[in-house]
């Protein structure tokens, strides 16, 4: 049969077939990627421009070799990483051309003066004299992979951009009005009595009958269902499963504390109650009250009657302070002492010390198993991809995961699992890898179905561009959700309705005090008569936070008016509390966080009306984008 078709190829008729078959292939495959005007078809289309494949390939490259010059040493970008990069950068340009494209239209033009001194001011451009450098400029633009004219493209079109924002923004001033609202709804502090009714302290119920508990466990089945669970096996390879053949000796475990350890200081910080008083003589009655053993909510009221502010910081580095002032004497200052007044640009302040963080410098014998964990991670993962590609290659080949060799190091797992990465016994399965490869492979068993061939998957990405793992696994067998014999949970629904009469008999008290309060009573008189105390709650602003402070009553307290009562659920039972006082923070005692404020609203606004106006140019230039050009920027690989 070869003999007689090569003897064929010879005669006039098959050689006219093949040159048939050559002008088809010519026609259909390459004209068809080939448009009217015998260029390459752009990539994409905004606002009447195209966006041409070697732009995007381009501007691709530039940003691939940013992100692999932060990966480990070896290790490759993935697949996923490629195409999600491509998608982004065509999106950057088509975002980018529909603006420039909008205020090219308006006649928008940026001055060769003004051009040339932004260039010259950018100081990576500047040499050992510290002026514009035009040999360190072409080497700059060099490592970028950026002509001359390339850059001041970008730089006309940044400048351009800039002009035109700018003149958009030029008119936005954050209204005193909402300033102010916003400041007092941030500052608005409320102090509250409350007392709690715990479920644990009512009398026990009596007996449940068996009617009780068969009728609760018919009422609650969800409480007692199993959930489906299913048998797999799965090999998995991450940096946990390579830790056992990476070395690390002790001196490049000191070499890498010498490097790491400028970024290892912790600072110190201070917990400060602050008061600021418009004069001296304020400032030194609030230190004489607050030295004779007044709280803080006394002294807050004491300031608030003087006109002074009152002010709390948690924990607070030096930055944090009003005044750098401030911070050397709060530094200075011992734990428990009330010191002031002393000058401030705002006052005469008085402050407290209530708690001392001191800086600490670690050593390396306190960092030396983080610092050689560190360092087996990142070997491991430089490591982790090249065995999942021999991983990759078995599997495509047909073995079985119980046929892996054992030499590249991976870990195996076999057992029952629920949808949340339990076992039967309501254990963590030991799934080796961080928590997002374990969420990764516990969604993937749910997903796969018995019989399904084992394939290798990528774990979630990590912040510096690569995976957290790979793994691979079948589903052995699948058992369905369930509900469990009455028997099985007898004692467990015994449990749970005795537990459910306490807290009912809880919330009955509780809802006893908060009607008596709503009738006229203080809170007080209400919790005397159930034989319970009340204390005053430490104050609090809608952030929450405060120790001390029950979370579920923030919502509630926050809602409720002066004087009035609330009431909510916690854990241990339910609290009620009277809203004592309310104080708004006054914007013009302090002028300096009132500014900031205020700055930071308006600069809230420019982000948001430029984020906008993007959007809609955008969306006016109806952009377009070919899948196909798209696919081919990043299929090439690095």
């Amino acid at each position: 049969m070869l003999a007689i078709l090569r003897r064929s190829l010879d005669t006039w008729p098959v050689r006219l077939f093949f040159l048939a078959l050559v002008a088809a292939f010519v026609f259909w495959g390459v004209a068809a990627r080939i448009n009217l005007t015998g260029g390459i078809p752009p990539v994409a289309r905004v606002a009447g421009q195209k966006i041409t494949l070697a732009q995007v390939q381009q501007a691709y490259q530039n940003q691939l070799q940013r992100i692999q010059a932060s990966m480990p040493q070896g290790q490759l970008p993935s697949a996923p990483l490629r195409k999600a990069l491509a998608a982004q950068v065509v999106d950057q340009l088509i975002t980018a051309t529909a603006v420039d494209t909008a205020i090219g239209r308006l006649g928008v033009i940026v001055p060769k003066q003004a051009l040339q001194q932004s260039i010259w001011a950018i100081p990576a451009f500047h040499g050992p004299s510290g002026q514009f450098d035009p040999a360190t400029f072409q080497a700059v633009l060099s490592r970028n992979n950026l002509s001359q004219a390339q850059f001041l493209d970008l730089m006309q079109g940044q400048l351009a951009r800039t002009q035109y924002f700018g003149a958009l923004r030029s008119g936005i001033v954050s209204p005193d009005v909402l300033a102010k609202l916003v400041y007092r709804y941030r500052g608005e502090t409320r102090v509250a009595d409350a007392t709690t009714v715990l479920a644990s302290a009512m009398p026990a119920p009596p007996t449940p009958t068996a009617r009780n508990l068969q009728r609760w466990y018919a009422n609650h089945p969800a409480d007692y269902r199993a959930p489906e669970y299913r048998r797999i096996r799965a090999v998995v390879l991450s940096p946990r499963t390579l830790a056992p053949e990476i070395k690390v000796t002790e001196a490049e475990i000191a070499a890498e504390f010498k490097r790491e350890e400028p970024s290892l200081v912790q600072t110190g910080k201070r917990s400060v109650q602050i008061v600021t008083a418009s004069d001296a003589s304020k400032a030194k009655a609030i230190a004489d009250a607050w030295k004779s053993g007044a709280d803080w909510t006394a002294v807050q009221a004491l300031a608030k009657k003087d006109g002074a502010s009152a002010l709390s910081l948690a924990n607070a580095a030096r930055g944090a302070f009003p005044t750098p002032a401030l911070a050397d004497a709060a530094f200075a200052a011992k734990e428990g002492e009330v010191t002031g007044p002393i000058a401030a640009p705002t006052g005469s302040v008085v402050f407290k010390v209530t708690g001392i963080t001191h800086a600490v410098t670690p050593t390396l014998a306190q960092m030396h198993d983080a610092i050689k964990r560190a360092l087996i991670d990142r070997r491991a993962a430089s490591l982790m991809d090249a065995r999942a590609t021999k991983l990759d290659n078995l599997l495509a080949g047909g073995a079985a995961l119980a046929s892996l060799p054992g030499n590249l190091g991976l870990g195996a797992v076999e057992g029952t699992l629920d949808a949340q990465g339990l076992t039967e016994a309501g254990k963590p399965a030991p799934i080796p890898g961080d928590a997002a490869l374990r969420q990764a492979l516990v969604a993937e068993a749910f997903h796969a179905r018995p019989g399904d061939l084992p394939r290798l998957i990528d774990g979630p990405a990590t912040p510096n561009g690569g995976v957290s793992g790979y793994f691979a696994l079948e589903v052995k067998s699948i058992i369905p959700a369930h509900e469990k014999p009455f028997a099985e949970v007898e004692k467990q629904v015994a449990a749970d309705w005795t537990e459910n009469q306490r807290r009912h008999a809880a919330e009955t008290i509780a809802a006893k005090m908060l009607t008596e309060v709503d009738a006229g009573a203080t809170l007080s008189e209400a919790a005397s008569k159930a034989g319970l105390t009340v204390t005053r709650l430490p104050a609090v602003t809608r952030t929450g936070g405060v120790s001390g402070f029950p979370a579920p009553l923030l919502d509630p307290l926050f809602a409720t008016k002066e004087g009035h009562a609330t009431m909510a659920a916690t854990p241990e039972g339910f609290v009620v509390a009277q809203l004592v006082s309310v104080h708004d923070p006054d914007p013009a005692k302090h002028p300096l966080a009132f500014a900031r404020l205020r700055q930071g609203i308006a600069g809230t606004i420019d982000t948001d009306l430029e984020a906008l106006v993007t959007q809609a140019l955008r969306d006016r230039g109806k952009p377009t984008i070919d899948q196909a050009q798209l696919a081919t920027v990043s299929a090439a690989g690095p």
